[in-house]
């Protein structure tokens, strides 16, 4: 079970190749195990320019919470791990 839930925040792919698993088996298993319809969607983020207008992103958790986060500025990096703590929690 720790290999599904690691899968499912690294990767099936990473995972099997890191642990030397079955990727067919594992992400039948991460399948199994995902109780939610959510599809996960990679957005390119894309920095305002200077004196341009500030980008608005929304994050939703599965559970509903919502979060806003302006940004006036390129701050790609700190979005992303501003996400992965909120979706992590």
């Amino acid at each position: 079970m720790e290999a599904v839930k690691l899968a499912q925040r690294e990767g099936v792919e990473t995972t099997a190749r890191t642990l030397r698993l079955d990727p067919t088996r594992l992400r039948a298993r991460v399948g199994d195990a995902d109780d939610s319809s959510a599809t996960f969607v990679e957005v390119p983020v894309v920095a305002p320019q200077r004196g341009g207008a500030p980008l608005l992103v929304e994050l939703v958790s599965r559970g509903g919470e919502q979060m806003r986060v302006h940004l006036a500025g390129p701050s790609s990096a700190a979005l992303v791990e501003l996400a992965r703590v909120f979706w992590g929690r």
